[in-house]
């Protein structure tokens, strides 16, 4: 009774609260006029500089409480060798135990004393150790994140799964580490740093290390056939062909062309009815099936593609509709308002993105890692409005002509071949 009346009691204050507002709230205020003060901390660009040793900092002062920081380093998987594969999710689970220098105890109760948090995530490409907590503590909690970041090279590893080839060879760790953790390869970036205070940071932790490490092999792309046979009634399907590296001018039409043709329901259990992909596998079948367009930009090369669900008794038509449908697009057969929806929700997918810490950071090391530069989120939505049919029919063309590659898996009785495509 009493929790219930407490309810009722708030629900009217809440009401009461609500209705006293007498102007829009869709209206700006103008009538309060902007301090001095708040004028000075309006957000400054991001600046980019480079250490004597070779080591790149980006500092982005947005005069936010919360500041975070992050390293970025060029030792993804693709840097791997037959003889130490999947190092570098090793490397990613080391962040957190105990080394030569502290005790996991000690280094995580060093970031959670100043209520921060750390991540580590690895790509293809890149390593990436990333700290946040309020900016008053930055200082003290960049020192353990550079702890963290050479902890796998001197990791304990005496409970590591029997079934890795791992096991016990904090060796090989330490190896890799020397050979790839080296400051030409590595980016620091900082959002709500002061470019400065980032710098002299860089200085005292990374001035004495030199070294550009090694880089990786070219990537080779050369097309293959994956057939995985199974008693699923659903079949997966994905046919791809090589797409653009993140570098290269072709990278942002073929994400428009992702989204012209559908990058997937937005919403669970959602149709797309917006996609021209799903659009015209619907006219091949009469049973449910989802279709949507794969692209995946690397340092060096990517993949572009489509990928399918379907019935296996259908898998066949939704196949082949849709990698027809891409050939069709190359051909010029594609309406201008889809390339204008589709250039439309890559801008909003992207303004959107840029909304949370995490999804900048990563964007800003991503970008000045690979290219050295960075473009703003104003000047990329200028370049996807520069987009036009041609660029995305190119784009469309090269997935026609290029040299396919298809995994399928589940019940492959009507499934096709690739030569069959």
């Amino acid at each position: 009774m009493l929790l219930s009346g407490c309810g009722r009691l708030l629900g009217r204050g809440a009401s009461r609260c609500y209705s006293v507002h007498t102007t829009p709230l869709t209206q700006p205020l103008k009538h309060v006029k902007r301090s001095a003060a708040s004028k000075k901390l309006e957000p400054q660009d991001i600046q980019i500089s480079k250490l004597r040793n070779g080591l790149v900092i980006a500092s982005l002062e947005n005069y936010s409480p919360v500041s975070k920081v992050g390293i970025f380093v060029k030792a993804g998987s693709r840097y791997e060798g037959p003889g130490n594969l999947g190092i570098t999710h090793c490397l990613r689970v080391a962040a957190n135990m105990t080394s030569r220098g502290a005790s996991a105890f000690k280094l995580n109760r060093a970031i959670e004393a100043v209520g921060g948090n750390l991540r580590v995530t690895s790509t293809r490409d890149t390593m990436m150790y990333s700290v946040e907590c309020m900016r008053d503590y930055m200082r003290s909690l960049a020192l353990s994140t550079s702890q963290r970041l050479n902890s796998g090279a001197n990791t304990m590893l005496p409970r590591y799964p029997r079934r890795s080839s791992l096991k016990g060879q904090s060796k090989k760790l330490h190896k890799y580490v020397k050979k790839h953790y080296c400051v030409g390869q590595m980016v620091l970036v900082g959002i709500g740093v002061a470019p400065s205070q980032l710098t002299k940071a860089a200085q005292e932790l990374f001035g004495k290390r030199t070294g550009y490490g090694q880089s990786a092999a070219k990537a080779l792309y050369a097309g293959g056939e994956h057939r995985d046979p199974n008693c699923e009634r659903l079949v997966h399907a994905a046919v791809v062909s090589e797409g653009a590296a993140l570098s290269a001018p072709e990278s942002l039409p073929f994400t428009v062309l992702q989204h012209v043709l559908g990058v997937g329901a937005h919403v669970k259990r959602g149709s797309d009815i917006t996609s021209t992909l799903t659009r015209a596998v619907s006219k091949a079948t009469a049973q449910p099936f989802t279709a949507s367009a794969f692209n995946a930009s690397y340092q060096d090369s990517g993949l572009f593609g489509v990928y399918t669900v379907s019935q296996d008794e259908s898998a066949a038509d939704v196949i082949n509709a849709a990698v027809s449908h891409v050939k069709q697009v190359a051909e010029g057969k594609i309406a201008e308002e889809d390339i204008e929806r589709g250039k439309n929700q890559l801008t909003a997918r992207s303004l959107i993105a840029m909304e949370t810490l995490d999804a900048l950071l990563e964007e800003v090391g991503s970008q000045v890692l690979v290219t050295g530069t960075y473009i703003s989120p104003a000047s990329a939505v200028e370049q996807i409005k520069e987009i036009t049919k041609k660029d995305v029919v190119k784009a469309a063309k090269m997935f026609a002509s290029g040299s396919k590659s298809m995994a399928v898996s589940g019940r492959l009785i009507n499934t096709p071949f690739l030569d069959q495509l």
